[in-house]
């Protein structure tokens, strides 16, 4: 298959709350969860970051489905588990989806998670450059979407 086309001529096989191991109420929040869409070869992982406080003060990121009983996990940990297991199924690129409820303490410690992790793993944009397959193989990639 010729992989050498833009990114969005793909269809690209994602998951919606990728990290919960059951429900979306009750369920636990888990990078097994994380681990196992990678291996079955999903490309698109989304991750709920929130920020979790102790005594007032902001304490690190969790990843949890906000509003809900989902557990709450270290939003590191997660980043561990697709640094682990990201090209196991594939070269290709994977793509986080980050649904961003953090403040800027919050969006500094993701970056740092993601940078000190990820390394070089962590696709950097260069202006004018075309996305293919191809040219982000065992690269990841984030978006973001801020509430």
């Amino acid at each position: 298959q010729d992989m050498n086309q833009p990114l969005t001529n793909y269809y690209i096989s994602s998951s919606h709350n990728s990290y919960l191991d059951g429900d979306q109420l009750h369920s636990n929040s888990s990078p097994l969860a994380v681990a196992r869409a990678l291996r079955l070869g999903c490309r698109v992982i989304e991750l709920d970051c929130w920020d979790m406080k102790s005594h007032g003060k902001f304490s690190k990121v969790v990843v949890t489905h906000g509003g809900t009983l989902t557990s709450k996990v270290s939003f590191r940990r997660f980043i561990l588990a697709v640094k682990e297991h990201a090209f196991i199924a594939s070269p290709y690129p994977v793509i986080l989806t980050l649904e961003n409820h953090c403040r800027i303490q919050g969006q500094k410690s993701i970056a740092h998670h993601l940078q000190s992790i990820l390394k070089d793993m962590l696709y950097l944009p260069k202006q004018d450059a075309i996305l293919t397959p191809e040219s982000l193989k065992y690269k990841v990639l984030i978006s973001i979407c801020r509430y």
